[in-house]
């Protein structure tokens, strides 16, 4: 297929049929406020499956990716910025992408443009849930479901900073080994996918007193 434009992005056209993804032709607008962004790379997330398989109510797909602006309509970001960019409708799988300049961050020359591409949904996650929303202190004691994930790594890594102990669940031995090996601040390690186990695993560490603060990363 020859494009007519130079901006395209992936989308699906099917629901419930990976195979259905297909490059799209967009032609975007610079408008006040927005920003276009030269995409270098972007970040395949659980949510991005979860939508095209009908598993979750959502349309769009690719929010999380890392470039450098292009052209400007904020004052805020000029050209040859560097970015991460989590846009509100999607197609962060393309080559151009517009974006609201309310979903950009500008980022340091020298940091790594594929590292940032993939750590400012999963981390800003944990952030939210547990030092925001949840404020867990030093020695809290919480617990991480799915720990092995991209949510539960950067939860852990953000209990570890605080000082915080953790329960975490997994759901294989080579997992639970990577996490034994990595964490430290981890007392208590379960199987995620065996209830009575890991609750009987937990009241028994705790003595039935439970934990401070529940992390769980599941889209149900």
């Amino acid at each position: 297929e020859t494009f007519k434009t130079n901006y395209y992005y992936l989308h699906y056209n099917n629901r419930k049929d990976i195979n259905s993804i297909k490059f799209k032709i967009n032609n975007y607008k610079l408008e006040k406020n927005m920003v276009k962004v030269k995409v270098e790379y972007s970040s395949l997330n659980f949510k991005d499956l979860a939508v095209i398989m009908g598993l979750i109510d959502d349309d769009n797909i690719g929010y999380e990716f890392s470039g450098k602006v292009i052209e400007s309509g904020s004052s805020n970001f000029k050209e040859g910025d560097l970015v991460c960019c989590y846009p509100e409708n999607g197609k962060g799988f393309g080559n151009i992408c517009l974006v609201d300049e309310k979903y950009i961050f500008k980022v340091p020359q020298e940091l790594d443009l594929k590292l940032l591409s993939s750590i400012g949904i999963s981390y800003g996650t944990a952030y939210l849930a547990l030092v925001y929303f949840a404020n867990i202190q030093k020695n809290d004691l919480v617990l991480i479901h799915n720990a092995s994930g991209a949510l539960g790594l950067a939860s852990l890594e953000i209990t570890k900073m605080i000082g915080c102990k953790v329960i975490a669940s997994c759901s294989t031995k080579e997992k639970e080994e990577y996490l034994r090996n990595n964490y430290s601040n981890i007392v208590l390690i379960t199987d995620s996918r065996d209830y009575d186990k890991y609750t009987n695993d937990i009241n028994n560490f705790t003595e039935n007193e439970g934990v401070d603060v529940i992390l769980a990363s599941s889209y149900d």
